[in-house]
Formats: structure tokens, C-alpha cells, sequence
């Protein structure tokens, strides 16, 4: 994504619609190495964007706190730059609207898990599974932290 894209983009909802289109929609590899591979080249090519991003999804959300879209985009973009527990108070405020928002499940679940907080990882987990009991990603990260 180059600054001429970012310009043409005129709205906050198209600008994140293009980055996750881009670069964070993933099925099932939150923890493969092509995964972080794809984290590390937005956080170093795309970051000034994405903090920019975060900061306009914040003033829409004042004007609208219940917008499950720009809780989910603000969540994941914080996610991606490592701005963790503010992206757990977006996928929570998520999941008070929305209670099987899978979207939200995976990420606080992943989040929680590298947080170190297993026990509500795995009850997210455990949450997404019997949303999608297939889910591969959320059944191998469930096995590890019941297997250590």
C-alpha cells in the first residue's frame, strides 16, 4: 500500500477494509511463521498508518461506542501493533454486544494466550469451538495449554 492508495482511501472504513483485505485476513495461521512474517512487515512498513487508523476508529467510536465494526477493525489493528490491552477492551466491548462474535473470540483468546492468561484463553477457546468446532488453530492452541 503506498501513500497515493492511503489518499485515495477517503473514509476510515476503507482504509481499514483495504489493510485487513491486504495483510490481516488469515484463516487458521495465527501461529505460523507466515503469520508473523505478514505482522512484522505492517508493523514496520504500515505502522504510522495503522497508529493513524487506530486514532480515527477511536473519535468514530465516541461518536458511535456500539460500532461492532470499528470495534472489530480498532481490535485487530491494535492487535497487530502490539497495543494489547487496549485491543482486549475493544474484543470485550465486542463480545458484550455480540457474545459468539468468532472474530473477537479468536483474537482475545489469542491475546490472553500470549498474555500469558490460560485460563481465559482457553475459555474463549472453548467458546469459539463449539461455535466452529473445526477450527484448527483454536483446537491446537487449546491441546497446548491443556498439555502444559
Amino acid at each position: 500500500m503506498t501513500n497515493k492508495d492511503i489518499s485515495n482511501n477517503n473514509t476510515v472504513a476503507q482504509l481499514a477494509k483495504s489493510i485487513y483485505n491486504q495483510f490481516v485476513k488469515t484463516e487458521s495461521c495465527c501461529s505460523s511463521i507466515e503469520y508473523q512474517e505478514k505482522i512484522y512487515f505492517i508493523r514496520g512498513e504500515c505502522e504510522e498508518t495503522l497508529i493513524d487508523l487506530i486514532n480515527e476508529l477511536t473519535e468514530s467510536l465516541k461518536k458511535n461506542p456500539n460500532n461492532t465494526i470499528d470495534l472489530i477493525y480498532k481490535g485487530k489493528i491494535c492487535f497487530i501493533v502490539g497495543k494489547y490491552e487496549e485491543a482486549l477492551e475493544d474484543l470485550t466491548k465486542i463480545l458484550e454486544i455480540e457474545q459468539d462474535n468468532i472474530v473477537a473470540l479468536r483474537y482475545r483468546g489469542e491475546i490472553y494466550y500470549m498474555m500469558k492468561r490460560y485460563n481465559d484463553s482457553i475459555a474463549d477457546l472453548k467458546k469459539l469451538l463449539r461455535i466452529i468446532p473445526h477450527d484448527t488453530w483454536a483446537n491446537e492452541t487449546c491441546k497446548l495449554i491443556e498439555d502444559s
